[in-house]
């Protein structure tokens, strides 16, 4: 792990658990190496160095608003020598205005939609919106709740109710349900068992309630 990694993460220990949870996940959602996927919050690419090795090259998107996470996450790529896969790093300081030029298959946001504000919420349903393929899927862990804040380093913790995530899905033309507690699908944290108590939501064109 780079020197620059553990200020941009959550908690060391948890590094290699957390990473292998995305990768389970998602391929049990039917993640195939020809699908494309937009990693929301990609940071510096914890659970993005095995979704890169996996998928097919040029099909692997990271999305950060941070520099310094993505600077990390190219290291990252070179390290393991995996620059051959063609992955796309972006800054989107601001998603609402970004266009990728195509359809994405799967969408995915681990542990990074309850730090983002109404505003932010509505930009990224927005986009996902714009770029989901048919058929395609939008993932994202959120705590499902009375709302209720928080904050983690420079970034809000904020709680929703399931209505709530409800309009904001359907102002985008979006529909979303509740999968279940992270739990479920293998979550067991070796840190903090709250985590595993998170709701998995699934995001999908309204036309497919």
């Amino acid at each position: 792990m780079s020197e620059r990694v553990p200020g941009l993460v959550g908690r060391p220990e948890a590094y290699a658990f957390k990473q292998q949870f995305q990768m389970s996940f998602l391929r049990g959602q039917g993640l195939l190496p020809q699908h494309s996927l937009v990693d929301y919050g990609c940071g510096v690419l914890r659970g993005g160095i095995p979704l890169i090795r996996y998928l097919d090259a040029g099909n692997y998107v990271g999305l950060d608003i941070r520099a310094e996470a993505l600077i990390a996450a190219q290291e990252a790529i070179r390290r393991e020598r995996l620059t051959s896969k063609k992955p796309t790093l972006v800054r989107a300081a601001k998603i609402d205005a970004l266009d990728l030029g195509r359809r994405i298959d799967y969408i995915w946001a681990f542990s990074v939609f309850f730090h983002l504000t109404d505003e932010h919420v509505d930009g990224c349903l927005r986009f996902v919106a714009r770029h989901l393929a048919n058929n395609g899927t939008f993932f994202a862990n959120v705590g499902l709740g009375e709302r209720k804040t928080g904050s983690w380093r420079e970034f809000p913790v904020i709680w929703r109710t399931l209505e709530e995530y409800r309009a904001h899905a359907s102002a985008a033309g979006l529909s979303v349900s509740p999968l279940g507690e992270l739990s479920r699908f293998g979550h067991h944290s070796p840190t903090d068992p709250e985590e595993d108590k998170q709701i998995m939501l699934a995001f999908t064109a309204a036309t497919r309630a």
